[in-house]
């Protein structure tokens, strides 16, 4: 049994604002790393932004919409995943 070393890193920031009394919006940006020692591997490095709106429909049912991205790139290419979330939430 042989052994590896490995380290990551990641920061993100997010931001949340009321754009009127039943809108809000909130969006997230993440960037990090991560190198393995491991044969065959390398640094892994991600970038995501998220970005999302939510409106009250009545006190009980909001709506909302998400868009998220990321890419994942290392020393064999490139993953992009594109996602989109459309939700209804009722509270009782």
């Amino acid at each position: 049994m042989s052994g590896f070393s490995q380290n990551s890193w990641s920061a993100g920031v997010a931001w949340t604002h009321s754009l009127t009394p039943s809108l809000t919006a909130t969006s997230y940006l993440q960037v990090g790393e991560t190198n393995s020692r491991a044969v065959g591997s390398g640094a892994t490095s991600v970038v995501a932004g998220q970005l999302s709106l939510v409106y009250r429909l009545t006190p009980t049912l909001a709506g909302s919409v998400l868009y998220g991205i990321s890419n994942n790139s290392d020393t064999e290419g490139n993953a992009l995943q594109n996602v989109v979330i459309v939700a209804l939430q009722k509270t009782f």
